[in-house]
């Protein structure tokens, strides 16, 4: 549950980001760094980059097949998206006491959902 209002918020904060973009006004970044999971070099990272790079003051990434909860220890929010892989090899096994602010895009969430016997949908 906690992963939908985190989509929520960012999914607000980007809309009012955009509002005030077509205002001519520039918004502020937001204090928040995020790390985002997915595809190495693909198009779609570099979209999800710049977009994330105007909102927020700092965003690294990391391949998502290679994704642990450690390289989240830094980061305020992580973004899993497994939509650039034709296969997400393993997704990552997340213990029990992670408790950073994830959003899933694609298959990846209902893996991570199955793992903790929510009802996602897919499986």
């Amino acid at each position: 549950m906690r992963n939908v209002y985190v989509f929520v918020l960012v999914a607000c904060i980007v809309a009012m980001g955009l509002r005030c973009a077509q205002a001519g006004d520039e918004p502020a970044k937001i204090s928040l760094k995020v790390l985002y999971a997915g595809a190495p070099g693909s198009q779609r990272q570099e979209e999800f980059v710049e977009l994330l790079g105007k909102y927020f003051t700092e965003v690294k990434t990391v391949d998502v097949n290679a994704f642990t909860p450690d390289a989240a220890r830094e980061s305020d929010v992580v973004i899993l998206d497994n939509e650039g892989h034709a296969k997400t090899e393993d997704p990552p096994d997340l213990p029990q006491d992670y408790a950073r602010p994830t959003i899933t895009t694609g298959v990846i969430g209902s893996y991570l959902g199955a793992r903790r016997n929510l009802k996602t949908g897919y499986l």
